[in-house]
C-alpha cells in the first residue's frame, strides 16, 4: 500500500510534504548556472530539414474549421476628426525660398506636434472654469444673452 501511494503522489499529500527550500535552491542554482556559465555561448547555427521551407502549425479537423478572429477592437476603424486641431511645426526661417534649384524645402520636417484647441482635458479645469467658459463660447456665438 505504501508503494503504491508513493507512485500516485511521489511528492506527498500534504503542503509539509514538499521540500520547498530544496526546491527554491535547485531552481535558483540551475538559474544562475546558466546565466553565469552559458552566457555568450552561442550554440552553432546548423541547416535543418525545415530551413528553406514555411511551416504551418497544424490544427484539429474542427479547429481549423473555425474561422480567425483577429480580436479587432471596437474602436479600430474610428475616424477622429481633425476640425479643432492644429499642426505644429518648427518656422522655416533656414530655408531660402526661392532657391529653385533645391527642393529640400519642400519635404516637411519630422518634427511636428497636433495640438487640441477649443477645449479643456484634465483634472485641472474645474468644473466651474469650464461653466465659464462654455457661457463665454455661446455668449461669443450670440446663443445667450447677458441679463441686464
Amino acid at each position: 500500500m505504501k508503494v503504491a501511494e508513493s507512485m500516485i503522489n511521489p511528492l506527498g499529500e500534504d503542503d509539509d510534504d514538499f521540500e520547498c527550500n530544496f526546491l527554491l535552491d535547485r531552481n535558483l542554482s540551475v538559474g544562475l548556472a546558466i546565466v553565469d556559465d552559458c552566457y555568450n555561448q552561442i550554440p552553432a547555427l546548423e541547416k535543418d530539414m525545415f530551413w528553406c521551407s514555411d511551416v504551418e502549425p497544424l490544427y484539429s479537423v474542427d479547429t481549423a474549421m473555425i474561422p480567425k478572429n483577429p480580436q479587432i477592437g471596437s474602436v479600430a476603424n474610428y475616424d477622429v476628426k481633425t476640425d479643432d486641431e492644429v499642426m505644429m511645426m518648427p518656422h522655416m526661417d533656414d530655408v531660402d525660398m526661392y532657391d529653385f534649384e533645391s527642393t529640400n524645402h519642400l519635404i516637411p520636417r519630422k518634427t511636428f506636434s497636433v495640438i487640441s484647441i477649443g477645449r479643456t482635458f484634465g483634472s485641472r479645469a474645474s468644473l466651474a472654469s469650464r461653466k465659464k467658459s462654455m457661457m463665454f463660447d455661446q455668449l461669443m456665438r450670440g446663443k445667450v444673452s447677458r441679463k441686464q
